[in-house]
């Protein structure tokens, strides 16, 4: 500041104070002597301040380490106890599985003399001639009874699996060797993170099957055998009501007195698998079933459709219907958007690949009406009735012997009364 500048502040000062006499000068050396105690104290405030900051993040900083160290410990804890659990569900004998096979992929690994003193074994121990066509066939239920997990009753229950293996020529039967040379079957309480409607379940890891309820008629081991039969890693993926219908079907198909009515377990399910024969062919279906494949399903559609990509979606949407009945489908999609999508590309098929009575278009909108209950509330009451109403659709799928047997004499499973009242009751 030059001289003449800092006069005039001084004058203008001097006049300011004759004119206010509470007005107060202040010197340069006034301020400057002032300055120091006030810069001192404040310093002082802020490093009061900063400690005590300082000291409430370091106790947020460890009661943070604290929380989430003590929620790490919960999580593992039960981690492990859910593995420890899983462990003792599905392999309380805490055995090794057998490698054994006699099988590489669909073709036998052994030699033709092998494979006569296998055989040899066999018929002695089942008391039948073994033809030599079936001799392959046949070579699958070595692995039962080479099995020591299994007592005598339940090797029976698997040897009974051998038309389903004559009738297939898809399965991949090294890991159906691999699982029924290992399969045991453990009957106990329903775990509680089954739902309390899981009657067994079956589990490929450990080669297990767990029963859960009583089976007299051994109808659950029959159901978990087929899925230990069928289950692998190319197969796992499946959709759930894919392998839980076509699992179902064919219990109902190889084993049951009534094969054509389904009161228990799956019924939509199997209606589903139904729909999907007539749209495809069984053999489609048994193909995608036993490989793992869904996409095969989706080509055989498209040579009526003459379009993949509408084959796949049409396919994928319906299984969405399944998923939003389980109540797991993540899209906010109704019914009929859902249904819209895949129901009108279905009867465009079969219109196209049927006349107006042929048997194989009548099961298709059978089975639609029995799968359209399943929009409804009491869905499964609504299914007997139907039932009821219009009766079983007498037609086998995949069993040859139910075939012949359909072809020389009529079949009578009707629904009765009573069926239907405790079905119901049931469910």
């Amino acid at each position: 500041m030059d001289s003449e500048r800092l006069d005039d502040i001084v004058e203008e000062n001097e006049e300011s104070s004759k004119k206010d006499p509470d007005f107060v000068l202040v010197e340069d050396s006034d301020l400057f002597e002032s300055c120091p105690d006030e810069v001192s104290i404040s310093s002082e405030c802020i490093d009061e301040l900063d400690e005590e900051e300082e000291q409430e993040n370091a106790k947020f900083v460890k009661t943070t380490r604290i929380f989430w160290g003590v929620l790490t410990a919960i999580s593992a804890l039960l981690l492990c106890g859910l593995i420890y659990m899983k462990y003792i569900m599905w392999n309380p004998t805490d055995r090794d599985l057998c490698q054994d096979n006699l099988f590489c992929g669909s073709s036998l690994a052994i030699s033709p003399d092998e494979l006569d003193d296998i055989t040899s074994t066999l018929e002695n121990s089942l008391g039948i001639k073994i033809e030599d066509e079936f001799k392959d066939e046949y070579a699958l239920l070595y692995a039962v009874l080479e099995n020591d997990c299994l007592t005598e009753d339940e090797k029976n229950v698997f040897y009974g699996f051998i038309d389903i293996i004559k009738d297939n020529p898809y399965i991949d039967r090294e890991e159906a060797y691999r699982s029924l040379r290992n399969v045991d079957v453990l009957y106990k309480c329903r775990p509680y993170y089954f739902d309390k409607t899981v009657q067994g379940a079956y589990s490929h890891e450990f080669e297990s099957i767990g029963i859960f309820e009583k089976d007299e008629d051994n109808l659950i081991l029959k159901h978990e055998g087929i899925h230990a039969i069928f289950c692998n890693d190319k197969t796992a993926n499946l959709p759930k009501y894919f392998k839980e219908g076509m699992t179902e079907l064919l219990v109902n198909e190889y084993f049951e007195s009534k094969p054509f009515v389904e009161l228990s377990n799956y019924p939509f399910e199997i209606a589903g698998v139904k729909i999907l024969c007539e749209v495809t062919s069984p053999d489609t279906v048994l193909k995608a079933f036993s490989t793992g494949d869904m996409d095969v399903i989706a080509q055989d559609m498209a040579t009526i459709t003459g379009d993949i990509e509408v084959a796949r979606k049409a396919l994928d949407a319906f299984g969405k219907v399944f998923l939003k009945h389980y109540g797991e489908l993540e899209e906010d999609l109704t019914y009929e958007e859902i249904v819209n999508e895949c129901i009108p590309v279905f009867r465009g098929i079969v219109t196209a690949k049927y006349k107006e009575e042929d048997a194989n278009r009548v099961s298709y909108f059978y089975n639609e009406i029995l799968l359209g209950n399943i929009f409804y509330d009491g869905a499964y009451d609504k299914y007997v009735d139907d039932l009821v109403e219009f009766g079983s659709d007498h037609k086998a799928y995949f069993s040859s012997k139910l075939k012949n047997k359909l072809a020389s004499e009529e079949i009578v499973d009707k629904i009765s009364d009573d069926d239907s009242k405790t079905y119901k009751k049931d469910k």
